[in-house]
């Protein structure tokens, strides 16, 4: 069955599928459009701590340039955020099979 607006269902390993650090660094980051809230809004989530705003980082082709929101996660942070996210998809699939 489809996620809503056609977007696939994905687990923790699709979401996160390398630990924090596991590349060899200390940590992750992530970057969304500053005016993406919902994006923000699930990085908080997680919870990927917010860097701060790189800003007219990208040329977009339709919108122009754009800034840029970073976020990261350090490789001590990845068990309990990783977690985190088992606990809100377990909790999402008991909400859709009800």
């Amino acid at each position: 069955m489809a996620a809503p607006f056609g977007r696939p269902r994905t687990t923790p390993r699709e979401v996160c599928p390398v630990p924090p650090g596991a590349r060899g660094g200390h940590g992750e980051g992530s970057k969304t459009d500053a005016r993406n809230e919902r994006s923000r809004g699930a990085m908080e989530a997680l919870p990927a701590k917010f860097e701060g705003i790189f800003r007219k980082h990208m040329l977009m082709p339709v919108t122009g340039v754009r800034d840029s929101a970073y976020f990261s996660i350090l490789d001590d942070e990845g068990p309990a955020v990783r977690k985190n996210l088992e606990q809100r998809l377990a909790g999402a699939r008991e909400v859709r099979s009800a």
